[in-house]
């Protein structure tokens, strides 16, 4: 019983430092499709400014 409550401890704690260690990637991945999305938004609306963008759901 103690090693498998030993087990699940080290599975647990290991999770954390999974995500963070695939965090730097999917915040690029992330960032990388806004900025693909920002840029047909310029393109369709040259004139627009900040609050336009921000006022426009999508």
């Amino acid at each position: 019983m103690f090693g498998l409550a030993l087990w699940l401890g080290a599975l647990l704690h290991s999770l954390p430092a999974v995500a963070a260690t695939n965090l730097p990637a999917q915040y690029f991945v992330l960032l990388n499709t806004g900025i693909v999305r920002v840029e047909k938004r310029l393109e369709a609306e040259p004139a627009a400014d900040l609050q336009a963008l921000e006022s426009a759901a999508g």
